[in-house]
């Protein structure tokens, strides 16, 4: 009798990301936001080798209210259309946000193109009466960067 001396067991791990224990989080700090962004990326399996930009939306007590995706791009962008995140963040009521994005290369560095989006975003912002609150840059290796603490003019427009 031949019997196969092998024996292959497989083992999942699953990660998920309780969206609803999330909600009401505070993000008042960068580091607090910076925290449940990383969270959202892994539990959303954002890949960390493309660009994806995500709105976090806000009560006016900065408490985490909706996440969402909003595109994942390719390794080096991720084109962001503002009436989808402006959609988004009134339909769930949004008083603010914070956007956040990856960089696959590990780079913590805003590009010229992450600066004049998120002055764009502050503008429209402040006519649809929500407020952006910072932007917030993740690399693959779990390291972040804040906007406002590098460049607050951008946000006091």
């Amino acid at each position: 009798m031949n019997r196969n001396p092998f024996k292959a067991t497989v083992k999942t791990i699953t990660i998920e990301y309780d969206a609803d224990a999330a909600i009401g989080e505070e993000m008042n700090t960068p580091a607090n936001a910076a925290r449940a962004i990383i969270a959202w990326n892994t539990a959303n399996q954002n890949p960390p080798d493309v660009e994806s930009f995500s709105v976090f939306g806000l009560d006016s007590r900065h408490r985490l209210i909706s996440a969402e995706t909003l595109t994942r791009g390719t390794g080096t962008q991720a084109p962001v259309d503002p009436r989808r995140l402006y959609r988004h963040l009134l339909a769930v009521g949004a008083a603010g946000y914070i956007v956040s994005h990856n960089h696959p290369s590990g780079d913590l560095d805003f590009s010229r193109d992450d600066l004049e989006l998120t002055r764009r975003l502050v503008q429209s912002g402040r006519i649809v009466g929500v407020e952006c609150h910072d932007h917030i840059l993740t690399t693959p290796n779990g390291q972040w960067r804040a906007l406002r603490q590098l460049q607050n003019t951008i946000f006091a427009l």
